[in-house]
């Protein structure tokens, strides 16, 4: 698998348009030209940067996204004495992490999310112990987690992760969703390996993607599904 990792991750794609720095996503660039991700995505120009990432959130830094020109919009009169409130759209992303105590999952806990100052989301663990939110802003750097009746305080930089290529930004996700209990690093190890595997045995993803007997083009696929499955299942 660490062939396949390797292949994946490596050369900047795209010739033309901004150059991604880390921790964008295609979500934080729409938010950035106030524009929907899918019209960025699916540009034309943007063609071989689908076929090689497989996930809009799948980037490295060096990658280059063109950005259609925004349609013009008609004018319309209005009248001079009203007042009119204007909202500007967002593309929300989601959030989800993992909360275990001695290993075990620590379902059912109240948890409040706060962001910027201000508490936005107050529920309970999933039985697995998961917190999972859909509607993050965009322009949301960082949350913070206070758990359980004694609010035990956790913060998360969110937009800071290395890329899911990586295998940092692997592990680092992985670790979030329960997948991955070893130290962050810059080596693609064996452990990194198997709780990738693990992830997507999870996830229903082809098993047993390094025998001989499938086909390479199969494995490199498999992988490059399971690593966009967790960008989806993880978040930016």
């Amino acid at each position: 698998m660490k062939d396949i990792m390797e292949k994946i991750s490596k050369g900047a794609i795209g010739e033309e348009g901004k150059e991604i720095k880390a921790g964008q996503c295609i979500s934080s660039l729409a938010f950035e030209e106030q524009m929907e991700w899918g019209k960025i995505y699916m540009h034309d120009k943007n063609e071989k940067l689908r076929e090689t990432r497989k996930h809009p959130n799948i980037l490295l830094p060096g990658d280059r996204v063109a950005i259609p020109e925004k349609e013009a919009k008609e004018k319309e009169e209005k009248d001079v004495d009203t007042v009119y409130t204007y909202k500007r759209r967002l593309n929300p992303f989601g959030l989800q992490l993992r909360f275990t105590k001695f290993g075990r999952p620590r379902k059912g806990e109240k948890y409040e999310l706060w962001s910027n100052g201000r508490k936005v989301y107050e529920d309970k663990l999933n039985e697995n112990g998961i917190l999972e939110v859909l509607d993050i802003r965009p322009d949301c750097k960082k949350v913070l987690i206070y758990l359980g009746e004694k609010k035990e305080e956790y913060g998360f930089e969110l937009g800071t992760l290395a890329p899911v290529t990586e295998p940092r930004g692997i592990q680092a996700r992985l670790w979030n969703l329960g997948y991955y209990h070893d130290d962050l690093t810059d080596e693609f190890t064996t452990e990194t390996e198997n709780a990738f595997r693990r992830f997507m045995n999870k996830n229903g993803i082809l098993d047993k993607i390094d025998e001989d007997s499938i086909d390479k083009d199969l494995k490199e696929e498999a992988v490059k599904s399971g690593l966009a499955l967790l960008v989806s299942v993880h978040g930016c």
